[in-house]
């Protein structure tokens, strides 16, 4: 089948346990990242974390995500190799791409950013309050001229969003922050001359609000426009 006239297909990078010898490891991803694309009336396909395949991949997908990990835990070696590989790729074929929490961390590393460990003491808010983020934490301030803030419908307001991190991007001219928390923390960024190329620290997954389900929706729509295969 002609890719342009098959049904939107998004790539899900997986976790790995890698815990244990090579037999016991195992690949997993939480149902929530693919119940909110299936419910969008798109199909996923979960991606092993092999670099081998990466063309692959590319050939097969129109858009990828990379979902979180565990807080404060940046994985198995492996699945970091992959997902940098992956970002690079999708990001110089001008592929969408939506990182979350671990995602969007992957997306500042391989972009030349650095991670450090959330702020704490006077001022600072909990990021991690809740084993399952299943409520809104804290809120969120969109930058004006963003794609966020166009998602959000223009508004200009806090948006609450859940929580479930303990590390943060530190700065980096690769990118464009587009969303901070109260304390400072990067909150969310995107990479300029893409089409899509967004990631959040948060959980949008968990389709607490409109705003989540705006950037599923803003996801989904870029990766059903065509692609040019033209950026590097």
């Amino acid at each position: 089948m002609n890719k342009r006239n098959k049904p939107v297909t998004i790539g899900i990078s997986v976790d790995l346990d890698a815990r244990g010898s090579s037999e016991e490891a195992r690949y997993f991803i939480g149902l929530n990242y693919v119940e909110a694309l299936s419910q969008a009336g798109v199909a996923s396909v979960l991606l092993p974390s092999e670099i081998g395949n990466l063309s692959a991949y590319l050939d097969l997908c129109d858009g990828f995500l990379v979902p979180g990990s565990n807080p404060g835990e940046m994985g198995a070696l492996r699945r970091q190799e992959f997902d940098q590989a992956l970002i690079s790729a999708a990001l110089n074929e001008g592929l969408p791409i939506l990182g979350i929490c671990y995602g969007m961390q992957m997306i500042g590393l391989t972009l030349g950013a650095e991670l450090d460990d959330c702020p704490s003491g006077a001022g600072a808010i909990e990021h991690d309050p809740l084993a399952i983020p299943d409520q809104a934490a804290h809120d969120i301030f969109l930058e004006p001229s963003s794609l966020l803030a166009q998602v959000a419908g223009g508004s200009q307001k806090p948006m609450p969003v859940n929580s479930h991190h303990r590390q943060m991007l530190m700065r980096h001219r690769a990118f464009d922050v587009s969303a901070t928390s109260e304390d400072g923390a990067i909150e969310a960024i995107e990479v300029p001359g893409r089409p899509f190329a967004v990631g959040v620290q948060w959980h949008p997954e968990y389709r607490l609000t409109k705003f989540d389900c705006a950037i599923f929706s803003a996801f989904i729509g870029a990766c059903q426009s065509p692609s040019p295969r033209y950026l590097s």
